[in-house]
């Protein structure tokens, strides 16, 4: 056989294996870091918008608020005098009295109430809630708005105003619910002031002072007297509490 046939059989043998070069090594080790720097910032990016959006879901004059499990307690300014005053010798005997409500207000109408309606079953979406007759309540000029959860759960509605500076208005009213202990305040950045009184075997009670002078009173209440069992949950109380208040 001849040189050149014997080379050129060389040439129909299968190609060798390939050989793996450190700069592939390196290429594919920084394509699966980019990757990865990739995937983290997608993740902290849809946490940023989770954030976001929950911030976009309060209301606007709310945003701020936290969780009423972290307020400080309401040390009221020494000149103001609260009214009514504290039941001293009522909380001597008796560590958590019953829920005293509000009777008074201004004058609610319809369409106000029927705001506060819509803002209770959203807050309360998987429970039925219904109300008197709107058109006929109106007539007659209501000064308090209840709406029912369920057969034995209620929300209460009502709106005062004041000429005193919020935080004044909130000291004023420290003991109106009947406690013993004073409520839980948060002061928002616009100077809203929400103050959650405890709750009671059978309510709970949270008030609302706007800038303006506007005041929200609103009372959670369950009428078989199951404590813990109020038809909302705190933080959800003062999230409504919040969106009603925008719109008194």
């Amino acid at each position: 056989m001849r040189i050149e046939d014997e080379l050129r059989g060389a040439l129909d043998v299968a190609a060798p294996p390939p050989v793996t070069r450190l700069e592939d090594v390196l290429a594919r080790g920084r394509r699966r870091v980019a990757v990865r720097r990739a995937r983290i910032a997608g993740s902290a990016l849809a946490v940023v918008a989770v954030v976001v959006a929950g911030v976009i879901a309060w209301p606007s004059g709310s945003r701020g608020v936290l969780d009423p499990v972290n307020w400080a307690r309401a040390t009221p300014a020494p000149e103001v005098v609260a009214d009514p005053p504290r039941n001293s010798r009522l909380c001597r005997e008796q560590t958590i009295p019953s829920l005293v409500l509000s009777l008074e207000g201004e004058v609610l109408a319809e369409e106000q109430m029927s705001k506060w309606r819509d803002l209770t079953q959203e807050a309360v979406s998987d429970r039925r809630v219904t109300s008197e007759d709107l058109r006929g309540l109106a007539n007659e000029v209501p000064r308090v708005f209840k709406v029912d959860i369920g057969d034995t759960d209620s929300v209460r509605f009502s709106r005062t105003r004041s000429d005193d500076r919020p935080s004044v208005a909130a000291d004023r009213a420290l003991w109106a619910t009947g406690a013993c202990t004073p409520p839980r305040r948060w002061t928002n950045a616009d100077g809203t002031v929400f103050q959650l009184y405890d709750a009671t075997q059978t309510g709970q009670a949270l008030y609302v002072f706007r800038a303006d002078g506007r005041a929200l009173r609103m009372e959670q209440l369950n009428v078989a007297g199951s404590l813990g069992r109020l038809p909302v949950k705190e933080w959800q109380f003062v999230r409504l509490g919040a969106a009603v208040a925008e719109v008194l």
